[in-house]
């Protein structure tokens, strides 16, 4: 009998156990009237108003749901260091609770979510400290107070939402939340502590809200991913190295009421462009923006007093200053790179960004200093005046480009190596192209440019892809390397205004086959059309004095040329290596030939205009191959073979 009862007790025992941990394993629904987990421990608070959590008691479940109601009395809060170093997983605060004691559940590993419900009042210091499971936290509007390290070393932590009624984020609060990339603040937070943010190497996403009075010292140091950031004007204390080290970090505005930029500031912040420093700033503290290495240009507010010589220590780039203090005189002293200093500014002069574009506004002009924003089709604002130097360069986002009218001066590299442009359409109001400007953009495929524009500079060079470009009617000038290596032009129309074709102009340009040298142009220049391979024919039309040297070298696939009646000058190796050129028709304007105009070329026949008498008078200069046997002087009466006349069409050349 007495093992019969045994038996039984037994088997309800275990079934009791298992019943016990299938509920262990199975989440609770979140809310006030999902059952309280049983065994949780509770003590009286101090004036014996209400109940404490003080502990795991006899529970042992991995969820756990708070009681809100105890032995006839609310349960208020939980106690310190009531759970430290315990193991719950998933925990669900009651709205009566209104506090949560230090170090509640400090060290609680498995934790991975919190439901806080509205009522809460204040979370006390390190309350979550190395929770690492711990993913996101939304802290209700009821919180008021969100104490020190409250969430430090909440290393699994992603986003964070605080309540709006939070007045202080406190010392440490989320140091070292190393995976933490989105923070939601509430609208009316006052402070933000030292060390707040510093070391949440993913924080990408924060705006402070335009409450807060302070920030502490090395509140957001580290972060490493941090884009950008806004400083409200409320704010009036920015602590030393707030944001030191933010290695991401590319623009930075400081309020307007901020009256010092604390020592170390925005130290070794190496990606930094571009600071609009607000106006009430009086100093700005040693090495602030200390290795700043991509910073290129900074304006000092009319109220700055004074600036540490080690400020702007190591800022290789900051190359334009632009200086509206009313104190500092001797601004050279502390910006041992600057190429340009400006002075006479007007007292409105601002640093702005407006959809990703960083511009400078001086008065009535707009200069467009970089571009941080994320369109891959893009057009710079309308009313800008200028594009500063390098201002894109090397952007890797955009893909076409619309320069407004507006535009009247790019600056050299303005836009180089723009890797993945494709499409770029340039306004008349600019009357030169500078060098660089589009030099190495490698995707380049398409270029229009508007009526207006008079000269190019070497600014398409090396555009690989180049297959189309639209010349207007206003140009004039083609300058040095302005499209040298274009290797997929095929066609160009060079406008008939053109007067001068510099340089290896067009040099590489392996696919370019026909061109047209318009009359106005005087002088083919040095290597104009070297290594053109694909040209098959060129159109050189009367005006044209000089033919440079090496202007047609190794175009391989010119196969005959006719010399205008202007020409008086074939300079040396003009035509050498031309591999396909059989004729030649040179007129008796010519009175110089240089050497080996047609070195190593196919030539067969030289059709020269003159009598041999006037081909006598030439200056030929060197070693030229043109030799007897291939030469033919024109006559309509000597019909032997040394001898050629026009076809009956009045074009061809044809030997009697």
């Amino acid at each position: 009998m007495k093992r019969k009862l045994f038996t039984i007790f037994s088997l309800l025992f275990v079934a009791l156990c298992s019943f016990g941990l299938a509920a262990c394993e199975e989440a609770p629904p979140s809310g006030d009237e999902t059952p309280p987990s049983v065994g949780i421990a509770y003590e009286l608070n101090a004036d014996n108003s209400g109940y404490l959590v003080s502990g795991y008691g006899t529970c042992n479940d991995a969820y756990v749901v708070f009681a809100s109601t105890y032995e006839g009395l609310p349960v208020v809060g939980i106690k310190e260091e009531a759970f430290k170093d315990n193991a719950p997983v998933k925990i669900t605060l009651p709205s009566s609770i209104k506090t949560i004691g230090s170090s509640a559940f400090e060290g609680c590993g498995s934790l991975s979510s919190v439901t806080f419900n509205e009522g809460l009042e204040s979370i006390g210091d390190r309350a979550f400290y190395n929770c690492f499971s711990l993913e996101s936290v939304v802290i209700p509007d009821s919180v008021t107070d969100l104490g020190d390290s409250v969430f430090e070393s909440c290393s699994g932590l992603t986003n964070v939402v605080i309540g709006d009624n939070v007045k202080e984020i406190g010392t440490d609060a989320f140091y070292s939340c190393e995976n933490l990339a989105s923070v939601d603040i509430g609208f009316n937070v006052k402070a933000i502590g030292p060390h707040a943010f510093s070391l949440c190497e993913k924080l990408v996403d924060i705006e402070i809200p335009n409450k807060v009075e302070s920030i502490g010292e090395f509140a957001f140091s580290d972060c490493y991913s941090l884009p950008e950031i806004y400083i409200p004007d409320s704010v009036l204390t920015l602590g030393d190295q707030a944001f030191a080290k933010c290695s991401s970090l590319k623009y930075a505005q400081i309020g307007n009421k901020v009256s010092a930029i604390g020592r170390r500031t925005f130290n070794e912040c190496s990606e930094l462009i571009s600071v609009e420093i607000g106006k009430d700033v009086e100093s700005i503290g040693a090495e602030a923006f200390y290795d700043c290495s991509s910073l290129t240009n900074i304006i000092i507010p009319q109220n700055v007093k004074e600036i540490s010589t080690s400020s702007f220590k190591w800022c290789e780039k900051l190359i334009e200053v632009y200086n509206l203090s009313n104190y500092i005189n001797n601004i050279d002293d502390y910006f041992n790179y600057a190429e340009a200093i400006h002075t006479s500014l007007s007292e409105n002069s601002i640093l702005s960004k407006i959809e990703g574009f960083i511009t400078f506004f001086d008065g009535d002009i707009k200069t467009l200093l970089s571009y941080e924003g994320t369109k891959t089709e893009v057009a710079i604002p309308s009313g800008t005046k200028a594009i500063r130097e390098a201002a894109l360069k090397n952007n890797k986002v955009i893909t076409k480009l619309t320069i407004p009218s507006s535009v009247e001066t790019i600056e050299e590299d303005a836009f180089y190596m723009c890797e993945n442009l494709t499409e770029v359409k340039i306004g008349g109001g600019l009357k030169h192209i500078s060098n660089g400007s589009f030099s190495e953009c490698r995707q380049l495929v398409k270029v229009e440019i508007s009526f207006g524009v008079e000269s190019i500079g070497n600014a398409f060079s090396y555009c690989i892809a180049l297959k189309t470009v639209a010349l207007p009617s206003s140009l004039t000038t083609i300058g040095e390397s302005a499209f040298e290596y274009c290797s997929a032009l095929e066609n160009i129309t060079i406008p008939d205004n053109v007067t001068t074709i510099g340089e290896s102009a067009f040099e590489h340009c392996e696919a370019l086959k026909s061109v047209v040298i318009p009359h106005g142009v005087d002088t083919i220049s040095k290597y104009a059309f070297t290594y053109c391979y694909a040209l098959e024919s060129v159109d050189i039309s009367n005006g044209v004095k000089t033919i440079s040297k090496y202007a047609f070298d190794n175009c391989s696939s010119l196969s005959s040329i006719v010399l205008p009646n202007s020409v008086n000058t074939i300079e040396d190796y003009a035509f050498a290596q031309c591999d396909k050129l059989k004729s030649m028709i040179i007129p008796t304007s010519v009175n110089r030939i240089g050497a080996k105009i047609l070195y190593m070329s196919g030539i067969e026949t030289i059709f020269y205009t003159g009598s041999e008498s006037d081909w006598d008078l030439i200056s030929l200069n060197g070693d030229n191959i043109i030799i007897s046997y291939r030469l033919h002087f024109y006559s309509e009466t000597e019909k032997d073979g040394q001898y050629w006349h026009y076809d009956n069409d009045g074009v061809t050349p044809k030997v009697w």
